[in-house]
């Protein structure tokens, strides 16, 4: 199995991304929406600088608890 972050690395750096969402925006906007939040893991300091570079910035804390298996 190749992960998603290998299989997409050739790509880095070419404005792909920044197409993509650029478009996903302009496709929100026509629909009336008006806010887009990112859900990105503090960790990807990648991602992060993507979208800060976007102009998104950040928005409350989002705050998880893992409680083991079940059963």
């Amino acid at each position: 199995m190749t992960s998603t972050r290998s299989s997409w690395t050739g790509y880095r750096g070419r404005g792909v991304g920044k197409a993509l969402l650029g478009e996903a925006e302009r496709a929100a906007s026509e629909r009336g929406v008006s806010v887009l939040h990112a859900g990105i893991l503090t960790l990807n300091q990648d991602a992060v600088g993507f979208y800060a570079s976007a102009g998104y910035g950040p928005r409350g804390t989002m705050l998880r608890k893992e409680l083991g298996t079940p059963g």
